[in-house]
Order: C-alpha cells, then sequence, then structure tokens
C-alpha cells in the first residue's frame, strides 16, 4: 500500500483535541456520562476515562494518531493506578495547545522537551514532599476510593472494609458475582509478584489477564530449556481431559514458550507459564511458598528433584488462577493447612531474629501476610452484563486507586495539588530559553483541572481560579469542593486523590504532549478509493 507525507503536526493536535474534549466532560464528581455504541444492544454509558478513549476511532488516519497517543498515554495511567486517565487526557490537551502557541519562539524543540520532562521531575518531587501518608488510617483509603469509584460511597465502603480484613499489605481484587448483590468474600489465597511469559497466553483481552479454573500447578527452580523437560506433564494433563497447567518455573527458552503456545493457541492445551518470579534467593523463597499454598510439591535440584522426573502427584492445585501482565493470583490453594501453619511459624520465629536487616525484615513480612493472608474479593452484582462490566471496571479502578494511596499517600484533591504545585515550584538549575519554556508550558497547564472541574459544576473555570488563589493566599488548604458546591479546607472536607495517580497522569501527559509537539511531519497509509 502506497504512503502519504504531511507536514506539520496538525492533525495529529485536532485529534487530541476532539478526543480530550469528549473525555473533560467526564471529570469531577458532577462530570457528565458518554453514551458509547455497542456492537449488542443499546449503548453503554460510561463516565470513565479509559473507557471513553477506547471507543474512539477518527476517520481521519492523522487525527486518529493523536486519538492513539492520548489513548497509549492514559492507558499507562490505569495500569499502574488505576484512576487519573481524564487527568492525563486533559493535560495532554492543554500541554499541546500551549505549545502551539509558543511555536514561533521556539528555537529546538528537543530542549522543550528536555524541558517538559525536567518539570515533570519537579511536579513529581511536589507531589511526593506534599503528600499525606495514610499510616493505617483507612478513612483516608475510604475518600481515595470513592472518589474514584465516581463518587460511590457504597464502593468506596466495600474496598475499605476489603483492606481491613487481609490487612494494607493483603490482596484485594474484584471478580463477578452469580447475583445482584455486590458484596466482599475473603478467600484463601496467594499472589506470586510475576505476570505471564507472553501475552498470547491472555484469555480476557478487555483486561489483559489469563484465568485458568480448577489449575494444576508445576513449581520448579530449573530452567526448562527443552519440551522434554516437561513432556510427561503435559502429557498426562491432555490425557486426563485437558485440564488447565499453571508452570512457575525459574525461565524458559523461547523454543519450549513457542511450543508451549502453540498448542494453546490450536486448543490442544490450557496452559500458563510464569519464569522467574523475583530474584536470588527470594526467587526460591517464593516459589516454596508457593508450592506449600498449592499443595505442589517444590521441584528442585538441591532436593534431589529433577522437572523431567516430575510425577503427577507432584502437582499442586487451586480453585481459581489470574494471571496479569504483572502478577498472578492463586486462590484457594489446595496446600495442606498444617504445613502451611508450619512455615509462618518458622518464617515468625526468623522474622523476631534482631540480626537480621531491615530488607530482610521486609521480605519476610511481605512472605507472611502472602501466605498468611486471605485475598479480599469485591463480588460485583448488577441487573445486566454490561451494568456488571461497568462496575467491574469502576471498582478495579478504585482498588488501584486505593492501593497507590497506601503505596505513596493521598494528595488534596480538586485539582488543588496541582495548582498550587504550578504556582509554588522552583528551580535551581540553569536551563537555556527554550527549557524554560517547556518547563512554563507544564506548569502553567496544571491548573486546568481544577478548571475543567469547575466548569463540569457550571461554575466560570477561570472564575473560580481567581477566587481560589486570592483567598487561599490567608486559608490553609483553600479550594473547591463540587461534590457539596462548597468553598473550604478542602483536606478537612476529605476531598483527596491518590498522590500516586496525580504523579503519573502528569509522567504520562508529559511524554505525550512532548512527543507531539515535537513531531513534524506524518506518513500514514493512502486510503484506495472502492471501485
Amino acid at each position: 500500500m502506497s504512503k502519504i507525507i504531511k507536514e506539520g503536526n496538525e492533525g495529529l493536535v485536532k485529534g487530541v483535541n476532539i478526543c480530550a474534549s469528549l473525555v473533560s466532560k467526564t471529570l469531577g464528581p458532577k462530570g457528565k456520562s458518554i453514551a458509547l455504541q455497542s456492537p449488542y444492544g443499546g449503548p453503554d454509558i460510561s463516565r470513565d476515562g479509559i473507557t471513553v478513549l477506547r471507543s474512539i476511532e477518527l476517520e481521519d488516519p492523522v487525527e486518529n494518531m493523536g486519538v492513539q497517543m492520548v489513548k497509549e498515554a492514559s492507558k499507562k495511567t490505569e495500569d499502574l493506578v488505576g484512576d487519573g486517565t481524564s487527568s492525563s487526557s486533559i493535560l495532554i490537551r492543554e500541554m499541546v495547545n500551549r505549545g502551539k502557541k509558543y511555536e514561533n519562539q521556539i528555537t529546538n524543540f528537543n530542549e522543550v522537551r528536555a524541558g517538559m520532562e525536567k518539570a515533570a521531575k519537579y511536579v513529581d518531587a511536589y507531589i511526593k514532599d506534599h503528600s499525606i501518608q495514610v499510616d493505617g488510617d483507612m478513612e483516608k483509603v475510604r475518600r481515595v476510593a470513592t472518589i474514584s469509584a465516581n463518587n460511590d460511597p457504597f464502593i468506596g465502603e466495600l474496598i475499605c472494609k476489603a483492606f481491613e480484613e487481609v490487612g494494607l499489605d493483603g490482596v484485594v481484587t474484584a471478580d463477578k458475582a452469580s447475583g445482584l448483590e455486590t458484596q466482599v468474600e475473603v478467600t484463601k489465597g496467594f499472589k506470586v509478584p510475576k505476570g505471564w511469559a507472553s501475552p498470547n497466553f491472555i484469555t480476557n483481552q478487555v483486561d489483559g489477564t489469563c484465568t485458568l479454573e480448577n489449575p494444576l500447578i508445576l513449581v520448579s527452580s530449573e530452567n526448562i530449556s527443552s519440551v522434554p523437560q516437561i513432556l510427561n506433564i503435559l502429557e498426562y494433563v491432555v490425557k486426563t481431559g485437558g485440564q488447565p497447567l499453571l508452570i512457575v518455573c525459574d525461565s524458559i527458552s523461547d523454543s519450549v514458550l513457542v511450543a508451549i503456545l502453540a498448542n494453546v493457541i490450536n486448543g490442544a492445551l490450557r496452559c500458563c507459564v510464569i519464569a522467574g518470579p523475583e530474584f536470588g534467593d527470594s526467587r526460591k523463597n517464593i516459589m516454596q511458598d508457593l508450592a506449600t499454598s498449592t499443595g505442589a510439591q517444590f521441584i528442585c535440584q538441591e532436593y534431589g528433584l529433577k522437572t523431567s522426573e516430575a510425577t503427577p502427584e507432584m502437582l499442586g492445585t487451586a480453585q481459581k488462577v489470574v494471571v496479569s501482565k504483572d502478577s498472578c493470583i492463586v486462590f484457594e490453594g489446595g496446600g495442606d493447612d498444617e504445613e502451611i501453619k508450619e512455615r509462618l511459624e518458622i518464617l515468625r520465629e526468623r522474622l523476631k531474629d534482631p540480626e537480621i536487616n531491615d530488607y530482610e525484615k521486609t521480605k519476610l513480612q511481605t512472605r507472611i501476610a502472602g501466605l498468611g493472608g486471605g485475598i479480599g474479593v469485591i463480588k460485583v452484582g448488577a441487573p445486566s452484563v454490561t451494568a456488571q462490566d461497568n462496575l467491574k471496571a469502576t471498582v478495579e479502578d478504585a482498588i488501584l486507586s486505593s492501593k497507590a494511596t497506601i503505596e505513596e499517600g493521598a494528595a488534596i484533591g480538586g485539582g488543588y495539588t496541582l495548582l498550587k504545585a504550578s504556582k509554588e515550584i522552583t528551580w535551581a538549575e540553569d536551563l537555556s530559553a527554550d527549557e524554560e519554556l517547556g518547563v512554563r508550558i507544564v506548569l502553567d497547564s496544571l491548573p486546568v483541572i481544577m478548571k475543567t472541574i469547575a466548569e463540569n459544576s457550571g461554575l466560570s473555570g477561570d472564575v473560580l481560579l481567581e477566587k481560589v488563589e486570592r483567598e487561599g493566599k490567608d486559608k490553609e488548604n483553600y479550594g473547591y469542593n463540587a461534590k457539596t458546591g462548597e468553598y473550604g479546607n478542602l483536606l478537612e472536607m476529605g476531598v483527596l486523590d491518590s498522590a500516586k495517580a496525580l504523579r503519573v497522569s502528569v509522567e504520562n501527559a508529559v511524554g505525550a504532549a512532548s512527543m507531539i509537539l515535537l513531531t513534524d511531519s506524518v506518513v500514514f497509509d493512502k486510503i484506495e478509493e472502492k471501485k
């Protein structure tokens, strides 16, 4: 197919403006929903930024490139923190439009990009310095979860309850319920901090996971370099009716992985491979813990066992396994309760050793939480499949946002933290004129979040910003609570965001916006006219 070369980035910018303008309508407690055409039945109705973005495909190929760049940045934000996708889109639009205004003043766009990246680091440091640590305060987690779940207090309460059940270091996830009721269940489970070895194992394209029901589990510390090493296990699985198989190993060669995937793709095998969880001794330890949790025999040459000699009796079991890009959650492993209890006692005794350093102590605490703690599952019920899918996605995003808050703390929401960052950030390093312009593009774009929240509440964004800046000089944490329509101390009102979500949304927005501004020409396929 022949290609067309088009100079300039105007088409990209137009695409950014089209999709970000649509997504911006969803921001804040008074944001509106968007109707999305569905291939089945009536339209889907959503206020989720990334869901709206996924539905946008423009006819113009260059404009659509701009949309795809916004999608990619927002998807990165969602994957990391579950929230902030609308903010990423809005910030990209604002930064790109501000950059275009300065186009005639710029002599080196690469230095502008460098300045924007430096500004992202300044904002990152500011947010971290002004974050509010959770320190066991579940109320902060509840408030962030509620706001992330489109201000649904019921979802916020459920997520808070789930973390209270399993602990702040525990695992909380979402699943579909068989009925209409949404509730929390705590089940026995184990989390492996490593995901699938290939995206071709994915069984659910929507959330990028591989789900295996009632799988057999092989745990080996060996490098699986040839098919014969696991042939007896594969033959057993196929002969017994194709029960799913999870392989957790030290590493696996490309040739073996390709052979397994070929059988998965043609339907002869249901399998997923996880290679190399953790490093060094931690890898061996987590494999041993997994084996104990699932009732598998840990195949390790130190114990005189080889993978090629593995028998079906050495395989573990579980009720279900869900493997994502970054982790694997094992539900209801078939391990013996007494063996798990004995292993936990050993780990707790080691934790009492005054000679162990902080790193080892943290690792032991993580292993104890993983082996002894349950998994909080929020069972999502709804009157229809579409409603259930949408609610499950909302709950999953709110869980991720809550985890990010536990990890890095909360930040004052409503656009307040970003507004303050735009006014208070200073830098000591010498910057070129173009670098300083890049910094200003980013910092001057940050107030757009508060402005958009105000406009979605029926107020003038410019007037509200002026009021907050003027009266906020004498009042602490002064801002606008869009949910109640009141001005005041946002911290006392409980208007909180995940600090990590703010940080990541700015980082990803800068990455996308700087690339668009740096782009000078586009190459795309010529659309052949149908005869």
